[in-house]
C-alpha cells in the first residue's frame, strides 16, 4: 500500500489509517461487494469524511482509493471501510442480553440488554466504558463464530514443505481449543467445501497469483473476513523454512486468522490493559516460543470468552443507607471478573445495573459499597461477574433482597 499525506485536520484516529494494513506475515481478505452495497458503502465513507473536514466538495472515491483535495491526501478504499466498520460495531456485533429468572414471578424471565449498563469505579463515580476494542484496526471474528472453525491440511504441508509441520498445525489448533475460558474451537476437516481455513505450502496450486506465493517469511495467514467477520481462509507455510518453533507459529498463524496483529506493533490498536510489549508473547513478529504467555491468553479470553465461573459466597446487606455487596470468584486467578454485574429490581420494574471496575483480593473476594439513595422499601439484586459489556457473563447468582 502506498504511504499516504495526511494534509488536513482529520480527527486523530483516522490517522491510523495512513500505515499499511499489511503484517508481515498476514495478508487481507478479499470482500465482493453488490452494486448495492458499493452504492451505500460510498455514501458511508462521504458521510464520514465530510464529518472530519471543512469542505468535503473534492472528494474522489474509485474503487480501490480515496483521493481529497485532488490528490493530496487520501486512504486505501478497503482499509478505510474497515475502519468505518470497526467504529461502527467494535469486535462483538451480537447484542448481549441477560436472561434471568424474574424475581417475584414464577416461571418468567427478565431479559437485561447489557448496553444499559451504568459504570462506577472503586468510588462509587459513574463512569463510561471507554475500552479500546480492537488490537488491528481490520476487526476480530465475531464470538458466534468461533466455537466450530474447520481447518483442512492440504497435501502440498507434508508433500512440499519441510517436515513435521502438519503435526504443528493440528498441535496449534488443539492448544487453541485447550484455553481455558476461551469460546475458541478448532477441528480438521478432509472436505475442503467446509474448511474455514486452508493450509498448505507456497508452492501450493492454491495460491498461484495470490501474494502468499513465494512468501519470504516462515508463514502467512489472512486476516478475518471484515464483512462476515468470519476467520481468514489461508495459511501459507514457506517450503524453504525448518524451525524448531513450528507449534508455536502455527499457534502465531491461527491468531492472525482470527483477528490478532502482533504484540509490539505500535500502528495497531491494543485491548485495554493488554501490553504492547510482551517478549513471551507467541504474537510477536518474531516467534520465539512453542506457547502463549499469560497476557496472550487473557487476551483470548477477553475476546472470545466461555462462561466465566458462577460467583459464589453472595450476600447483599443494608449498612446505613448502602448497600454492602460481597462475593467470591474462584477462578480469579484464572478468570478474573474485571467489573461486576450488579441487578436491581425495585417498585414493579427493573433498575439500571450498577457495574463496577473493581478487583478482587488474592483470594478472589469482592467486598463494595453501593452508595446511592435507596426509596424506602423492598430491594431485589443479584450480581454476574464479567469482564466488561462486550463479554459473555458468569451465571448469575440468584436473587438477594434489603428492606430499606
Amino acid at each position: 500500500m502506498k504511504n499516504l499525506k495526511i494534509k488536513f485536520g482529520l480527527f486523530s484516529l483516522l490517522a491510523i489509517l495512513a500505515v499499511s494494513v499489511f503484517l508481515t506475515s498476514c495478508e487481507q481478505e478479499n470482500v465482493l461487494f453488490s452494486t448495492h452495497d458499493k452504492f451505500d458503502e460510498h455514501q458511508k465513507i462521504t458521510d464520514v469524511l465530510c464529518s472530519h473536514i471543512h469542505d468535503c466538495s473534492n472528494i474522489d472515491i474509485s474503487a480501490t482509493d480515496i483521493s481529497i483535495d485532488g490528490g493530496c491526501s487520501g486512504f486505501e478504499r478497503t482499509s478505510f471501510v474497515e475502519y468505518i466498520n470497526m467504529l461502527e460495531n467494535g469486535y462483538e456485533e451480537e447484542p448481549i442480553i441477560s436472561i434471568v429468572p424474574h424475581p417475584l414471578e414464577s416461571g418468567q424471565t427478565l431479559e437485561i440488554p447489557i448496553k444499559d449498563v451504568k459504570y462506577y469505579d472503586d468510588n462509587n463515580d459513574i463512569e463510561l466504558e471507554d475500552r479500546q476494542r480492537l488490537v488491528s484496526i481490520l476487526g476480530f471474528v465475531k464470538n458466534s463464530n468461533v466455537s466450530n472453525i474447520k481447518y483442512l491440511i492440504r497435501a502440498s504441508v507434508n508433500d512440499d514443505c519441510k517436515s513435521g509441520w502438519g503435526d504443528a498445525v493440528k498441535d496449534a489448533a488443539n492448544y487453541w481449543t485447550n484455553i481455558l475460558g476461551s469460546k475458541v474451537k478448532f477441528s480438521q476437516t478432509n472436505i475442503e467445501q467446509e474448511a474455514d481455513i486452508i493450509i498448505g505450502c507456497d508452492t501450493d496450486i492454491i495460491f498461484n497469483g495470490t501474494t502468499l506465493e513465494n512468501i519470504s517469511a516462515i508463514a502467512r495467514a489472512r486476516y478475518p473476513n471484515s464483512t462476515y467477520r468470519t476467520p481468514g481462509s489461508r495459511i501459507s507455510i514457506n517450503n524453504a523454512s525448518s524451525t524448531s518453533r513450528k507449534k508455536g507459529v502455527m499457534i502465531h498463524e491461527f491468531g492472525h486468522t482470527l483477528g490478532l496483529s502482533h504484540t509490539g506493533d505500535t500502528n495497531r490498536w491494543h485491548m485495554y490493559d493488554s501490553p504492547t510489549s510482551d517478549s513471551n508473547s507467541v504474537m510477536n513478529a518474531t516467534v520465539g516460543t512453542n506457547v502463549m504467555s499469560l497476557d496472550d491468553r487473557k487476551a483470548v479470553r477477553r475476546l472470545w470468552p466461555d462462561y466465566l465461573a458462577k460467583p459464589n459466597n453472595v450476600s447483599f446487606e443494608k449498612v446505613g443507607g448502602s448497600v454492602r455487596i460481597r462475593l467470591k470468584n474462584s477462578q480469579a486467578s484464572l478468570r478474573p471478573y474485571n467489573h461486576l454485574n450488579v441487578g436491581h429490581w425495585y417498585n414493579g420494574s427493573y433498575q439500571p445495573w450498577g457495574n463496577w471496575g473493581h478487583q478482587a483480593d488474592t483470594s478472589g473476594n469482592y467486598d463494595i459499597w453501593w452508595i446511592q439513595y435507596f426509596a424506602p422499601g423492598r430491594h431485589y439484586f443479584y450480581v454476574q461477574g464479567g469482564s466488561h459489556n462486550n463479554e459473555v457473563l458468569s451465571p448469575y447468582s440468584g436473587w438477594f433482597y434489603v428492606d430499606m
